[in-house]
């Protein structure tokens, strides 16, 4: 919400104004569970990102592909609003080439409707353009996934349960 609140108040997305819109959003929520790394920076009110790569940075860029789509924006400019929101905290390359790749899908296939096959086919191949791993199947997630919060193995398990699914409840 804070992001999506953040595209449509502010003109000038500047680091700033998107930072202190963010802190300002999760200091209502301080215990919703943020990471701890996340949660010091939202409290210490430094708006200098902190080099991380995990999920928080996908858990929210999701509102700018719709955003982008809504003012007529390119994919290219929409994975550049995509940057620019997400390196004000999470800045490590994983994290920005995660945040490109999740926001490239997500644009796509908000403005081309596919079929659920032809879909999760567009995501393999997405992933393979970016030279990220095919997901494993969700049973091999299980027995095999020790505790990881980075935003590349949050990606490859959100994809392989939606590889599972027939639908938005099934996921």
């Amino acid at each position: 919400a804070a992001i999506a609140y953040t595209l449509q108040k502010f003109d000038n997305l500047s680091h700033d104004n998107i930072s202190n819109n963010l802190r300002v959003w999760c200091c209502s929520y301080l215990q919703r569970g943020f990471g701890s790394m996340f949660y010091q920076w939202v409290v210490n009110g430094v708006n200098i990102p902190y080099n991380s790569f995990g999920n928080g940075a996908l858990m929210r860029v999701s509102p700018v592909a719709k955003y982008a789509i809504k003012m007529n924006y390119s994919l290219k400019d929409a994975k550049e609003l995509a940057k620019k929101v997400t390196e004000v905290t999470h800045n490590h390359p994983k994290a920005l080439l995660a945040v490109e790749i999740y926001t490239e899908i997500l644009y796509n296939l908000l403005v081309e409707k596919r079929t659920p096959s032809v879909a999760k086919q567009y995501i393999k191949d997405t992933l393979l353009k970016y030279n990220y791993a095919t997901p494993k199947t969700i049973d091999e997630y299980r027995v095999t996934l020790e505790f990881d919060v980075t935003c590349e193995t949050s990606l490859l398990v959100a994809f392989a349960a939606i590889d599972l699914s027939d639908s938005f409840e099934d996921v």
